[in-house]
């Protein structure tokens, strides 16, 4: 507001009529807390010496602009006003929603509502700059209002932000929205076709809470310069990264604003290309609720997303029995030739991947996951599956696709998905030089898998349990309100069960799949955990260990142990110690709906210890069976490298 105050004072003629309308009669502002006593107290030192900054609930106080009043002359005119900026809050909840034309509690839609008709309907070009959070733009439950802001203004661009430019106060992704002609109904001869998108990667500091400024130029420079968004610099503005979003394709589109979703993927394959509803079909998986589980097997086996690794392989690692209640149609049972395909997750990396059905099953796929089956006539099975195993294409139109604040989500555009289709004969040639290199990387996977780093027979020097107090600390961890945006995507790094792979036997955490801010941090019970500390999996899956390479958090499925003194234990030996108690920790939990292991059970463990010069030796010997493995990944690399750059030559790359 001060900024906009000084803007106006800094582009006028400073005359003393024109100081006091801008004094008393231009810049307007609520705030429902305390802090609007602070905004108008900066606003009179900037100058503003009226000042109308009020402490009330906007929301509950809509301006109609298309409304009229009196003067004391007898004189009509229009409420509202001129411009309305607004940074608004996120993921908010209101009572207030019934005073807007489109009902709702959610603030995001109430909000943008408010801002809209706020805006004089009289006014030659009533304008609006709102920052949003990135959901705004592409949620299912914000669509009518996406609709309602396309109807009543003439959207003119969407600015994208880099993730992290209101860090330290939220990491929530934003974009800003910019609307002329706002309030009023427009002919269809004064509409727009389309609007532009501008994805801004850098603004020129330091994603995180410090915001240091870098040398990197901002992006915001190069849209200040194309402000105008005039039709005749249309050439300069695509040369600089501004995208052309047709209107037509939104109102397809459920009115997704992001232009990423509208990027068109040139080809330059010499095969035809195919949409992939041309030459697939997607079966989702089965839904189920949580009293519907069984404790005991039954025939009744759903598969989630865990059973699929990275590396396109189906391991049964973990079984969900439903009961009887739960329908089960045969379409969602996996067989022979399906691609099992994840299509929703909390983790971008595990979006999209897939395994290959070699031969008939029991199980059904879950809810979060999808059956494919091709039309064999164009297309084999087994192809579609290296290729959506290997194709950075295909990764990147999943990024593109997926939607969600914190479940990404594989909607049902991936339909129109392009795929080149080579013929049936050129497909089998494929499928049978990448079934090599697979048996390749399944035989080096094998190898990684069967090694296990056991501890040898040592001398006992020292026997407790994990509540010693002298020696260990232990740490629960805790989930920030998922609904609230201001507590995720900010840069602290959380993990969760997915950041522990299956198939590592101790995983090395350098990173998380999840970030959170400080804000979600101090209002969860999670807690920041040190370099060197031991994180184990206490509910649902129990006994996956792990070692933290850089400070982070956890959800409530880890018990960390934080080692108090190195001199008598070394965290990677303990780890390893505790990797070897899986069946008594499983023994130690308990539960109706899954399992899990109380912080009074796990402190029960038996912790027996040699000297810390013995546990250095046995470390040694382990590092230099590991380092005979090494080659086996390195294998895997390696192929997993030609199968990609076979892919891409179906592209033509």
């Amino acid at each position: 507001m001060i900024e906009s105050f000084r803007h106006i004072y800094n582009n006028m003629a400073r005359t003393e009529a024109n100081l006091k309308i801008l004094r008393e009669k231009t810049v307007y502002g609520n705030e429902i807390t305390n802090t609007a006593r602070i905004t108008k107290m900066n606003m009179i030192l900037a100058g503003d010496g009226h000042s109308n900054i009020k402490m009330m609930d906007s929301l509950a106080n809509p301006v109609d602009g298309k409304s009229t009043y009196f003067d004391e002359k007898g004189e009509e005119h229009h409420n509202g006003y001129d411009i309305v900026l607004a940074n608004m809050p996120y993921s908010q909840k209101t009572k207030y929603g019934n005073l807007y034309d489109l009902p709702s509690n959610s603030g995001d839609s109430i909000c943008v509502q408010h801002c809209i008709k706020a805006v004089n309907s009289a006014s030659e070009n009533g304008r609006i700059a709102l920052v949003v959070p990135e959901g705004f733009l592409f949620r299912k439950d914000l669509t009518k209002t996406r609709e309602y802001l396309l109807e009543n203004c003439q959207l003119q661009s969407v600015i994208s932000l880099p993730q992290g430019v209101f860090l330290p106060y939220t990491g929530v992704k934003t974009d800003i929205i910019y609307a002329t002609k706002v309030n009023r109904k427009l002919k269809i001869s004064e509409k727009r076709s389309d609007f532009w998108y501008f994805d801004v990667k850098s603004d020129g500091y330091t994603l995180d809470n410090h915001r240091r400024k870098i040398d990197t130029p901002s992006d915001l420079n190069k849209y200040e310069e194309y402000r105008k968004l005039d039709k005749d610099q249309s050439e300069d503005m695509l040369k600089v990264g501004f995208e052309i979003v047709p209107f037509d394709k939104v109102r397809k589109n459920s009115n997704i604003l992001v232009g990423s979703r509208y990027r068109e993927f040139k080809s330059i394959s010499k095969f035809e290309i195919a949409k992939f509803q041309d030459i697939a079909t997607i079966t989702r998986g089965v839904n189920y609720k949580k009293n519907q589980q069984s404790t005991f097997r039954t025939s009744n086996i759903i598969l989630p997303a865990d059973n699929i690794n990275l590396s396109g392989e189906l391991r049964i690692e973990k079984e969900i029995f439903v009961d009887n209640t739960v329908t089960l149609s045969d379409d969602k049972k996996l067989k022979k030739g399906d691609i099992f395909i994840c299509m929703s997750s909390g983790s971008k990396e595990h979006i999209g991947k897939v395994a290959y059905i070699n031969e008939d099953t029991n199980y059904y796929a879950g809810g979060f996951m999808g059956i494919i089956r091709t039309n064999p006539q164009y297309c084999l099975s087994k192809f579609l599956y290296f290729y959506l195993l290997t194709s950075k294409k295909f990764r990147e139109e999943i990024k593109l696709l997926t939607q969600g604040a914190n479940i990404n989500n594989i909607s049902s555009t991936i339909n129109l998905v392009e795929i080149p289709l080579p013929s049936i004969e050129i497909q089998k040639q494929i499928v049978d030089e990448l079934d090599g290199y697979m048996e390749i990387i399944k035989g080096a996977n094998k190898i990684i898998r069967n090694y296990i780093p056991k501890l040898p027979e040592y001398k006992e020097s020292t026997r407790t349990l994990l509540n010693d107090v002298e020696l260990f600390e232990i740490v629960g961890g805790g989930t920030p309100d998922t609904k609230n945006q201001d507590y995720w995507n900010g840069d602290i790094s959380w993990i969760t069960l997915a950041d522990l792979p299956q198939e590592q036997y101790i995983t090395v955490i350098n990173d998380s799949e999840r970030k959170v801010t400080k804000l979600g941090l101090d209002h969860s019970n999670a807690k920041v955990l040190p370099v060197g500390a031991i994180v184990v999996s206490t509910r649902a899956t129990i006994g996956r260990v792990g070692i933290t390479k850089t400070p982070l958090a956890t959800n409530q499925g880890f018990k960390s142990i934080i080692v108090k003194n190195t001199d008598m234990v070394l965290p990677e030996f303990l780890a390893l110690l505790l990797r070897e108690k899986t069946a008594e920790m499983e023994f130690l939990a308990s539960g109706a709906t899954f399992k899990e292991i109380s912080k009074s059970n796990f402190e029960k463990i038996e912790v027996v210890l040699p000297s810390v010069d013995e546990q250095k030796r046995i470390l040694l010997k382990i590092h230099e069976e590991q380092s005979l493995v090494e080659p086996a990944k390195k294998l895997i690399e390696v192929f997993q490298s030609k199968i990609e750059t076979v892919i891409n030559k179906v592209w033509g790359e």
